[in-house]
């Protein structure tokens, strides 16, 4: 009787049993294009700062940045060495169909991220003013503002694969808002996953659009909210 190869024993394993899938993080949210320029003073209207640092021009946003960091976290020696260790990230967005989206978008190849976005619109895009004590912004949300469920692969982001999914920037993408509570529950559902979220600021300083009826369905909730106020959480 001939003996089967190795690989044609594994695959034949592998048709009878379903292998289980590297566990993967999601990560939904912004994605900006920053343009840096370091000043020592702000230039007066009809007036022009020249500067020494060249300007500098990155991907940013809260969501990219964390896929970013969690990216080269899971490719460590001690994750690997966990009892279920996490293998993938990916990231989900909207990326502009010009110029600066063409930039975001190699730039985000160029970190070892995941991307699942739709090409759409113009680009995010975040001019920083960063001077030795302080820093500005201009912003041009585009993007941003108008990621929205729509633009959203379903069949990855709930991928059998999917344990934990984190919500990044929630008053920034503005659009996406009203789909959140709705993911949140489908991830707990179908996936039995945990979620976290980064509400980032709310500009108007109300912190509503639904945030506060929004958090006792989360695990883990990022960054600080104004106080004293009582939020429940579980």
């Amino acid at each position: 009787m001939r003996i089967p190869s190795p690989s044609r024993l594994l695959a034949a394993i592998g048709g009878l049993l379903p292998l289980r899938p590297s566990p993967t993080v999601q990560v939904v949210g912004d994605v900006y294009l920053d343009v840096i320029a370091k000043v020592d003073e702000l230039p007066t209207w009809d007036g022009d700062t020249t500067i020494q640092s060249p300007i500098q021009t990155v991907a940013g946003g809260s969501a990219l940045n964390t896929a970013v960091q969690l990216s080269a976290l899971l490719r460590t020696r001690r994750q690997s060495m966990q009892a279920n260790p996490m293998r993938r990230c990916q990231l989900h967005s909207r990326v502009g169909a010009d110029l600066y989206g063409d930039l975001v978008a190699g730039k985000i190849k160029e970190a070892g991220v995941e991307l699942s976005a739709a090409r759409q619109g113009g680009q995010g895009v975040c001019i920083c003013l960063s001077g030795q004590r302080d820093r500005s912004f201009v912003s041009y949300k585009g993007t941003v503002g108008e990621f929205n469920a729509a633009d959203l692969n379903l069949r990855r982001l709930f991928a059998r694969s999917t344990s934990h999914i984190h919500f990044s920037a929630y008053y920034d993408c503005g659009a996406l808002q009203p789909a959140v509570p709705q993911l949140v529950a489908r991830a707990r559902s179908e996936r039995g996953a945990t979620v976290s979220i980064t509400p980032q600021a709310d500009s108007a300083g109300e912190w509503r659009a639904g945030l506060i009826e929004l958090l006792p369905l989360v695990d883990v909730r990022l960054s600080p909210l104004p106080q004293p106020s009582p939020l429940p959480l579980r």
